[in-house]
């Protein structure tokens, strides 16, 4: 049987093929590309019919972005105080803020705009390193926003979380809350930063926000919106909450013919059991797409180095601070990559500290010595202080 062929025309093709780097036509059957050169050579292909729609455009391949997260398209409701510009998935520009100061400008600027005392006020994106003064936010400094509305500041990296005073009362932190992540002052109260995942859900389930547990259709299309702004057309999400309402809005989403982006999410292996997760990962496949490819999981280690939660080996932290904080307990994280492993699934382990990325190793290590898999491509990711013994 026959299909259709159609060739598109353009004023360029750059094809990242040394051997042919640039052509001007390229040839599509069956929604796949069939080849790309000249017009005289993709016409040997068959009858087929001329599209001049991209003929004054210059056409790329579709990107891969090999590390990035869904909670992108849902991040928008909210406020953006990073450092740098930002574009948002509508094409707008948010410009950076380059100071505590301004950011405390920009929360005041939202709050006089929540009708509801009730209502949560959300900023992300804020990453004090970059500020020359070396200041961190405070209770203290959320409150000259407000003393008694609820307020929450992620940081860019995830792993921290700012929150105002209010906050602290309804989850009862105080002084004496001993929740490893609770940063606390020289008096030994509560700063109002939080690290990691077991402190920051205290401040989550307090609040009327949705975190990172759900994510709708809306919130995928935004992301899809925000990956094709910038030629991306294969996207991983990893840290997927594979729940059974989420599953459904990948599914339906990525099944519209119009939606522009594959999708390749990886579980988040921390909000399963060892015992349940390595079966619901596989058993996501069956959902898989030309759109959406199931059965990557992804295992989180420590936390970030500019939080100073991530995990380090001697000397540790240059300014005394404490070594970081492991999601799990390294016994826990080691049997948990046995058994994905045993499960023949290729995990990502998030890996910012050299502890981190050594108990990894070792954990594969002892793995692959139980179910030997040379082909297993566990990926450790971030790995940004592995040194020359960990590359052997």
């Amino acid at each position: 049987m026959t299909h259709a062929i159609t060739i598109f025309s353009a004023r360029k093709i750059l094809t990242m093929n040394t051997y042919q780097p640039v052509t001007t036509h390229v040839a599509v059957r069956r929604g796949r590309i069939l080849g790309t050169g000249s017009l005289d050579e993709l016409a040997e292909w068959g009858d087929y019919t001329i599209d001049n729609s991209f003929e004054d455009k210059i056409l790329l391949p579709g990107f891969v972005e090999a590390h990035c997260h869904a909670m992108n398209g849902s991040v928008w409701e909210n406020t953006y105080v990073g450092y740098f510009d930002r574009t948002d998935p509508d094409g707008r520009v948010w410009l950076g803020i380059k100071d505590l100061d301004g950011v405390l400008d920009r929360l005041r600027e939202i709050e006089r705009t929540l009708d509801n005392p009730e209502q949560t006020l959300v900023a992300w994106g804020f990453d004090p390193i970059y500020f020359n003064d070396g200041v961190r936010m405070t209770v203290s400094h959320l409150d000259q926003v407000s003393r008694d509305r609820q307020i929450l500041v992620q940081h860019s990296n995830g792993h921290l979380l700012n929150v105002s005073r209010k906050v602290l009362e309804l989850a009862g932190i105080d002084a004496n809350t001993d929740v490893e992540g609770i940063m606390k002052d020289a008096d030994g109260n509560p700063s109002g930063e939080l690290g990691e995942m077991a402190a920051q859900f205290m401040a989550y389930r307090v609040t009327d926000v949705r975190r990172f547990d759900e994510i709708n259709a809306e919130d995928l299309r935004s992301f899809a919106r925000t990956a094709t702004n910038v030629g991306v057309t294969t996207a991983t999400d990893l840290h997927a909450r594979v729940q059974d309402q989420n599953v459904k809005n990948y599914v339906e989403v990525t099944q519209d013919p119009n939606y522009p982006l594959r999708l390749v999410p990886a579980a988040g292996c921390l909000t399963m059991s060892i015992e349940e997760g390595p079966g619901h990962v596989a058993d996501l496949k069956r959902h898989n797409n030309d759109k959406l490819f199931f059965g990557l999981c992804k295992i989180m280690t420590d936390g970030s180095i500019q939080g100073f939660t991530g995990r380090l080996k001697w000397p540790g932290y240059f300014n005394g601070k404490p070594n970081g904080i492991w999601n799990l307990p390294p016994q826990t994280l080691t049997n948990m990559v046995e058994a994905y492993h045993l499960a023949g699934l290729q995990m990502h382990m998030h890996t910012n500290g050299d502890e981190a990325s050594e108990l990894m190793i070792d954990a594969i290590e002892k793995a692959l010595h139980k179910s030997p898999r040379p082909d297993h491509r566990h990926t450790l990711t971030h790995c940004q202080m592995a040194d020359e013994s960990q590359f052997r």
